[in-house]
């Protein structure tokens, strides 16, 4: 998929390194921010397409403008004043990408790549049901 999707449009993926599991810790942790501080509080009062995207989209300004961060080497700087500082040569605006629905793109991407012909069906690997949640999940994801 690399080479037919990404590579042809100029776009390079940044994998986390194998054996550094720690990099998926900030990926997790990033994620934990947006539930917490913009789909808990934002998510209740959309009321369409063009709502959500507005609330995303200063969700992200906020973020990486205004928002302290506190992780390792932040200090309490936003991410655009550390990406600043350390690579002067970028654009500012970089930290107001659009956001963007992958959902649509998903589609286009699957259709046009005539990614339905690729054998996606793996076989299923085992697992162990640890927690009530998982099992809730693992039920859900089986009915649907």
């Amino acid at each position: 998929m690399r080479t037919a999707i990404f590579h042809p449009h100029g776009v390079t993926l940044l994998n986390i390194p194998p054996h550094a599991k720690e990099g998926n810790g900030f990926v997790k942790r990033s994620h934990r921010t947006d539930d917490e501080e913009f789909y808990a509080i934002h998510l209740p009062g959309v009321t369409s397409l063009k709502t959500f995207l507005q609330s995303a989209q200063n969700w992200i300004l906020y973020f990486n403008y205004r928002r302290p961060h506190f992780g390792k080497a932040m200090k309490g700087k936003t991410p655009m004043a550390v990406l600043k500082k350390l690579h002067p040569d970028f654009h500012s605006a970089i930290g107001a990408m659009p956001v963007i629905i992958l959902d649509r793109i998903a589609e286009f991407i699957f259709s046009s790549h005539k990614l339905d012909q690729l054998p996606w069906t793996a076989p299923q690997r085992k697992s162990t049901i640890l927690n009530e949640t998982m099992a809730q999940y693992t039920k859900n994801s089986l009915t649907t």
